[in-house]
C-alpha cells in the first residue's frame, strides 16, 4: 500500500489543523488556498488578483513537494459568485497557458471568511 507523506511549507504553515499537501503514491493533493497575499497578509477585492494569489500560494506548496504547475492534473475552483468566472479564468490561464489540467469550477455560498471570493485546490502527479 502507498505511504502517506505530509509536505509542509518551509517555516511552517501556521496553527491550522490541516496539511498544506499530502503525497500518496504518485499523487499529490494540496489543501485549498485562498486569495491572501502571504507577504502582506492582505486580501485584494478583485477576483482576478485573488486567483493569482491562490495560485502563487499553491505554487509554493507544489515547489515544497518538488513539483510545478506542469505536474498538475486536476484543479478544483470555488467561487462565491458565478459572475467572478471571467476574471478568475483570465488570471488562471496565466499559470496554465498550455495543456491546462482538468478543472471543476463550482459556486459556493461562502468561504472561510467573507472577503474570500476564490479558493483553489490542486491534484498533481509525480512522474514515474
Amino acid at each position: 500500500m502507498a505511504k502517506r507523506e505530509v509536505v509542509n511549507l518551509p517555516g511552517g504553515g501556521g496553527n491550522l489543523p490541516l496539511s498544506p499537501g499530502i503525497k500518496f503514491g504518485n499523487l499529490f493533493y494540496t489543501s485549498g488556498q485562498v486569495g491572501v497575499d502571504r507577504e502582506s497578509g492582505t486580501t485584494p477585492d478583485c477576483p482576478a488578483e485573488q486567483t493569482r494569489n491562490c495560485l502563487k500560494n499553491l505554487g509554493k506548496i507544489l515547489d515544497a513537494a518538488g513539483l510545478g504547475f506542469e505536474n498538475v492534473i486536476k484543479a478544483n475552483v470555488y467561487l462565491t459568485d458565478p459572475a467572478y468566472f471571467p476574471k478568475m479564468n483570465e488570471a488562471y490561464v496565466e499559470f496554465f497557458p498550455e495543456d491546462p489540467p482538468a478543472r471543476t469550477t463550482a459556486g459556493t455560498s461562502g468561504l472561510a471568511r467573507p472577503e474570500f471570493k476564490v479558493e483553489i485546490e490542486l491534484i498533481a502527479g509525480f512522474e514515474e
